[in-house]
């Protein structure tokens, strides 16, 4: 998605009349759920619990916005929870607020997942610049498109509402206050299936090199059959016919998977291939088997192989193969990828 940006300032004096309950808070320095706990005791937050099958777990968190004749329900997503729970955990990094009405889906209450209208985030966009007064700077963005493919032009298309990122730089955080562009209609409404959410995020300053910073260290600190796991066929058998051998074993290795969220792109991997029975027990293996993978492998992405691993066997004189080919013609066999050695791009090897 192409976007045109016209940097530009604003000049109307805004003027702080209404305290931040978030402005005090020592980002990067007070763990996450020591804030959360504050935030609940002092009743900044509301805790939902509405999972009906996990009635103690916390389904949501609430916050209502307050200014002048100005009132908002968000709901409250701390460090990375919205995108992902394995690394929202740590100190307080983050903080993104999502706002719409509440839907129901299978029975299923989510809160502040529906749509929300212009005049609101108008009004709420308006309440952000006079409790921060004026943006150190201001997006106005314009984008358009047709049902297929986005474009750009050299002037601003008028069939779109512009939309616009606000930044306000604090003391050791800063607050984003984003508006996508819409088409528009005779109702003008944000958070639609399709359309990007009304974003507004409190973080870090550094959040950026932070959160890189911290991916890394999670990932370099974790064992390769943590990060990456190959994913295979079953056995395949067939006659050969050469001087030493009648037999070939043959599996695929179709896909490689990997659910970090380093930058560092993987380029090769090295494992062991091991077959065992239902009752864990070892039928066959063969060590240091060794994936390149040219383009290599971004964070949280998996990778269509088809590789083919081959070995040629004698039936008189093999009896390991032999064994694991009977017993795989009536029984279930697993098929093991143990990944022993990453290889990352910038050098970097991880071991087992």
């Amino acid at each position: 998605m192409k976007r045109i940006l016209i940097l530009i300032s604003l000049s109307l004096i805004c003027c702080k009349n209404t305290s931040d309950p978030f402005e005090n808070i020592a980002f990067g320095k007070i763990s996450k759920n020591d804030f959360l706990k504050e935030m609940i005791k002092n009743k900044t937050f509301k805790i939902f619990k509405e999972y009906k099958n996990r009635p103690n777990e916390i389904s949501s968190i609430g916050y209502v916005f307050k200014h002048k004749k100005n009132e908002q329900e968000m709901g409250v997503y701390l460090n990375e929870e919205r995108y992902t729970s394995n690394y929202s955990f740590g100190s307080l990094r983050r903080i993104e607020f999502k706002i719409g009405k509440d839907t129901i889906e299978q029975g299923q209450i989510y809160r502040n997942n529906g749509e929300i209208s212009k005049e609101k985030v108008d009004n709420l966009f308006d309440s952000f610049l006079e409790i921060n007064g004026k943006p150190d700077s201001l997006l106005i963005i314009n984008e358009y498109t047709s049902e297929d493919f986005f474009s750009v032009a050299d002037k601003i298309d008028e069939r779109y509402i512009s939309g616009k990122k606000a930044i306000w730089l604090k003391n050791n955080y800063k607050i984003i206050f984003e508006i996508p562009t819409l088409r528009k209609a005779k109702r003008i409404i944000y958070q639609k299936p399709k359309e990007r959410d009304v974003k507004i995020v409190y973080e870090m300053k550094n959040y950026k090199e932070y959160w890189i910073s911290f991916q890394d260290s999670i990932t370099f600190s974790s064992k390769p059959k943590d990060l990456v796991w190959v994913s295979t066929k079953d056995c395949m058998w067939s006659n050969v016919y050469d001087k030493y051998n009648d037999t070939k074993l043959e599996i695929e290795f179709y896909q490689i998977s990997r659910r970090d969220l380093s930058e560092q792109k993987i380029k090769a991997i090295r494992f062991d291939l091991i077959i065992e029975d239902s009752f864990k027990e070892e039928l066959y293996k063969h060590e240091n088997l060794t994936i390149e993978l040219k383009s290599g492998l971004g964070h949280s992405g998996d990778l269509y192989l088809n590789k083919i691993f081959s070995v040629k066997f004698n039936s008189k004189k093999d009896s390991k193969l032999v064994r694991l080919k009977n017993y795989s013609k009536n029984n279930k066999v697993n098929i093991i990828c143990k990944v022993k050695l990453i290889l990352f791009e910038n050098g970097s090897i991880i071991k087992d």
